[in-house]
């Protein structure tokens, strides 16, 4: 099963061995997909031979209920959002690459300042979208040292509304929501 949120497509896919669903962002294609996210484990029996299925349903907020059918006849709803997710090779990778905080003020008008913590040195992109997920702005492409790094988002001459900002580096990214009232 599958559903799209902007212009970014995801797979949920059922495991019979871990009786849970997995979201897997799949922009760049398959092979090169990233893990999205994942629904806790139905049961406690594996039973590889019996079937498990997933269905989704669009919350036309950015959000998707995904209904899990476990192969031991346990039924389950999680929700998703897509919005904010966190997209990367492995969830547990994420905390050991950067930190992306919530930005403040938020709301906020016209500035914002949007905190950053790396780990460890490495290239990172920081960019701003609309909720389309059209690119409003970069607002940093390179490299950065370990250590909290702030920056700063002028948004004057944009629309009141929400907007995503977004990090990634070494193929993993983590999106979250800020509000723009003018």
């Amino acid at each position: 099963a599958g559903f799209k949120y902007g212009e970014k497509p995801y797979l949920v896919s059922y495991s019979n061995t871990s009786e849970s669903a997995y979201i897997v962002d799949i922009y760049d294609g398959v092979l090169n997909s990233l893990y999205a996210g994942g629904t806790y484990k139905l049961g406690i029996k594996n039973n590889a031979s019996a079937a498990g299925d997933v269905e989704i349903m669009d919350n036309g907020d950015g959000t998707f209920t995904i209904f899990v059918l476990g192969n031991q006849n346990g039924i389950a709803a999680y929700e998703f959002d897509a919005a904010n997710a966190s997209v990367g090779i492995a969830q547990s990778d994420i905390p050991e690459l950067f930190e992306l905080g919530q930005n403040y003020p938020n709301p906020f008008n016209p500035v914002t300042i949007i905190p950053v913590e790396i780990h460890k040195d490495s290239f990172v992109e920081l960019s701003v979208f609309d909720l389309n997920g059209r690119l409003v702005k970069i607002l940093y492409k390179g490299e950065l040292p370990s250590g909290n790094h702030k920056f700063n988002f002028n948004a004057s001459d944009l629309s009141s509304g929400q907007y995503l900002y977004r990090i990634t580096t070494n193929n993993v990214a983590v999106t979250k929501k800020m509000l723009f009232i003018k």
